[in-house]
């Protein structure tokens, strides 16, 4: 738990300096691969611990930026943590929902269904204009968190813009909190499930429990991330559940690592930044360089980042110790 806690201070603090000799721009970047990373590390716990591939996590997203969106436009809701919190259970709630039909199948079965929700509420998202805008999205004005500070803006420090500072504190928060699911029972009964259900099941586990938490749990995550997008982004549309947003998701957790948190972290920062100056320079071209990636990423490291690290860190000791 020490450990832990020491590790998610040494990041946080790390961004927190980062922040204040960064531009608006790269702050700005930075800030949603922090949002990508939060939805990725769902997925850790879905791909990596319980073996299940969701292309749905686009559509959670989608669901908790419009929920503040929806909120704001018709409520009239000015507080950033009620538009916060009313996001993630809305969210978290729909995520429940689902995951009690999901969790019912396995591998492609389950891949498709959530494949048919995220079409599902991108649809919902186009057709139904005069509720959610359509394709023209929504705008999101500027709210203040708890009546004092504004989610977009510099009045917190000079040099770090307070939606980077807000999201960087959640995100800390979140990495703790994930660290102790990984190490708690529920991740334990996952593994076992992935690796032996019947014997899981001969132990006492329920494998469609295990799964419900789980798939909640990761929506719960991408709903935090959709809610800070709304805030962040300051306009939302229906791209952001299509299918390809939720393969986005997948590609990071693959680029980082299925079960390691922090390797997600760092690959979701490392796609943003990449993506962005891939689409600046080479215009329609950034998808054959990614896919380049993906292809060279199977090839030579399997495990992603973490297993590139992870060999580095090793290969460092047995160096030091000949």
């Amino acid at each position: 738990m020490v450990k832990t806690a020491y590790k998610c201070l040494i990041i946080y603090a790390c961004l927190l300096l980062f922040g204040f000799i960064a531009t608006r721009h790269i702050q700005h970047l930075l800030s949603l691969s922090l949002l990508y990373s939060l939805v990725a590390i769902g997925l850790v716990i879905l791909i990596g611990y319980g073996g299940l591939v969701s292309f749905g996590q686009g559509a959670f997203y989608a669901i908790g930026a419009y929920s503040v969106g929806l909120l704001l436009k018709y409520y009239g809701f000015q507080n950033a943590e009620i538009l916060l919190v009313l996001g993630v259970l809305i969210t978290t709630l729909i995520s429940f929902l689902i995951g009690l039909l999901a969790a019912r199948t396995r591998k492609l079965a389950f891949a498709m269904i959530t494949v048919a929700f995220s079409m599902i509420i991108y649809t919902l998202l186009v057709k139904f204009y005069h509720i959610t805008g359509g394709t023209d999205g929504l705008r999101i004005p500027a709210v203040k968190l708890f009546g004092i500070l504004p989610v977009r803006g510099r009045d917190l420090f000079m040099s770090m813009s307070n939606e980077y500072f807000i999201i960087i504190t959640i995100f800390t928060i979140i990495l703790y909190i994930t660290e102790h699911v990984i190490n708690s029972p529920l991740s334990y009964a996952l593994r076992a499930v992935k690796d032996a259900e019947l014997k899981a099941v001969s132990l006492g586990i329920s494998p469609t429990r295990v799964y419900i938490l789980a798939f909640t749990y990761a929506g719960f995550l991408a709903g935090i991330a959709g809610t800070l997008y709304a805030f962040l982004n300051a306009h939302i549309d229906p791209l952001i559940a299509f299918w390809t947003t939720s393969g986005e998701f997948v590609f990071i957790t693959i680029l980082g690592g299925i079960t390691s948190i922090y390797g997600v972290f760092l690959a979701s920062i490392l796609y943003l930044f990449l993506k962005t100056y891939l689409i600046v320079y080479t215009a329609y071209y950034w998808q054959f360089v990614i896919g380049f990636v993906i292809l060279l990423l199977i090839l030579l490291a399997p495990k992603g980042l973490s297993g590139i690290i992870f060999k580095v860190y090793i290969g460092r000791k047995v160096f030091r110790k000949s």
